[in-house]
């Protein structure tokens, strides 16, 4: 070895750091008024979150009651009644601020009625009832302010009819019907103002794997291709990059499922990516700041699910995050304004829950230095770092520095989340072999509710045989043996 050499040394990492190295996990947020499955959970404009309806399995009972989860003061507040005990109902947020439910099962069995939560005078309006009874159908708002309700089971067949609300006039307009008739499906709104309708069950035919797209400016349904593998009781969440991912339920032959897919709207397309560390159904899924998707709970093998994970679209990678203070399926999950997200009711072997949680953590994104584990250069031969960070955009950079006041790369874009710097910038302090350099990378966009972030991994060069590197945020130490 020549003198005034220094061998850097990484060991080979996944590019995105393990969440469970960040401080995330779940907190109490509270208790329910009253224990409920199959509800509601909407975020309005004041970031309270009104939370409607359900079953109490304890007590066999329809809930009649309203509360409010108030993220400042982590309490909840008991609201005026709506005039209808239900479940499996829809409710969806107005341009108003006024919450639309619609339809569910009661106690005489499916409803076409509808009802207006007024969130600023925290009381219950009048809406025009549908032309069907339905639940376990889905609502989307569209792009213009109005809604299209879709499919659901009336007691006796699912449904292939949709119907639009209007909150301008307070009325319902058919849509045309979908191509099949389908229940316990999903829906989303894309970002060209279409909407995706997915899988589901249709009695007594099974699980689907169809889908299909109501295009508002046409007013017509057209094929979206097929899931891979027919589902019902998934998640469907639309990404940052304007892809869809479906994950999890339950299949044709009642197995729980792991794997996900995701829809590409560009190429009308279904691929499988990364299948979830748990198979899960009947859980809830919710897009997170950072650009990563978080899902928890669900029906597992061999019982409830207690476990969350995170999707990261980026490397279709799925990791373990945290674990829930209690078990949960058919539970909801929303989004706070100060990024963390609440988990509500649902049920477990016991009875439907009154509990809720905090999941904390939902801005954390990672930065992880990475290069080839054998990587010796002389001073000034250059050299290849790498800086992942989850929902980075090309528009953001990341700075790579040494604790030598040597810049590397001042501005590096990123590629799909990941910055390169390669540099021939980095010498040693002085002739011996041995060295001591921290390696920086500097972050900064938009990915975390903070403008940057700044993680370190700090490379000592003992000897030719002892080279051992540690991560800024000191979760492990390796050793790294020079061949």
């Amino acid at each position: 070895m020549a003198t005034n050499s220094l061998i850097v040394a990484f060991l080979i990492v996944p590019i995105l750091l393990p969440l469970s190295a960040i401080a995330t996990g779940f907190t109490p947020a509270g208790t329910l008024t009253h224990a409920r499955t199959r509800h509601t959970a909407t975020v309005l404009n004041t970031g309270k979150v009104v939370v409607i309806g359900g079953y109490d399995l304890s007590a066999t009972a329809f809930s009649n009651n309203t509360e409010s989860y108030d993220p400042a003061t982590n309490v909840w507040t008991f609201l005026p009644n709506p005039t209808r005990k239900r479940f499996n109902h829809t409710a969806t947020l107005l341009d108003s601020g006024n919450v639309l439910v619609t339809g569910g099962l009661t106690s005489t069995g499916g409803t076409n009625t509808a009802e207006l939560f007024q969130a600023a005078l925290n009381n219950w309006a009048g809406a025009n009832t549908m032309a069907a009874a339905r639940y376990g159908h889905a609502a989307t708002r569209l792009a213009n302010g109005q809604v299209l309700v879709t499919g659901g089971f009336n007691g006796v067949a699912s449904l292939a009819s949709a119907e639009i609300y209007d909150p301008a006039n307070n009325q319902w307009k058919p849509a045309p019907a979908m191509t099949g008739a389908r229940d316990s499906h999903g829906s989303v709104l894309l970002a060209s103002a279409k909407v995706l309708v997915i899988g589901g069950y249709k009695d007594p035919l099974g699980v689907l794997a169809s889908a299909e797209l109501y295009d508002p400016a046409t007013n017509a349904w057209t094929g979206a291709g097929s899931l891979g593998t027919a589902r019902d009781a998934f998640t469907a969440t639309v990404l940052a990059s304007g892809k869809v991912l479906v994950a999890g339920g339950a299949d044709s032959s009642g197995g729980i499922l792991s794997s996900a897919e995701l829809y590409d709207p560009a190429s009308n397309a279904w691929t499988f990516t990364g299948s979830m560390q748990h198979a899960r159904f009947a859980h809830a899924a919710t897009l997170l700041p950072s650009g990563l998707v978080l899902v928890s709970g669900g029906g597992g093998v061999p019982s409830l699910n207690d476990k969350a994970e995170v999707f990261d679209p980026n490397t279709g990678i799925w990791s373990d995050v945290a674990t829930l203070g209690t078990a949960r399926t058919n539970h909801t999950q929303s989004l706070l304004a100060n990024g963390q997200v609440l988990v509500t009711g649902g049920e477990d072997d016991a009875g439907s829950l009154g509990s809720s949680e905090l999941f904390v953590g939902a801005a954390a994104s990672s930065t992880v230095l990475s290069t080839p584990c054998m990587l010796s250069f002389v001073s000034g031969q250059p050299f290849t770092l790498h800086a992942a960070v989850s929902g980075a955009k090309a528009t953001d950079t990341a700075a790579f520095s040494t604790d030598t006041s040597q810049t590397l790369c001042a501005a590096a874009s990123f590629d799909n989340g990941i910055a390169s710097c390669t540099s021939n910038a980095m010498t040693t302090a002085g002739s011996d072999v041995s060295d001591v350099l921290t390696l920086t990378a500097h972050y900064s966009g938009n990915v975390d509710t903070e403008a940057s972030t700044s993680n370190t991994l700090q490379v000592t060069v003992l000897s030719a045989s002892d080279v051992v590197w540690r991560q800024g945020f000191d979760v492990e130490t390796v050793d790294c043996p020079i061949e």
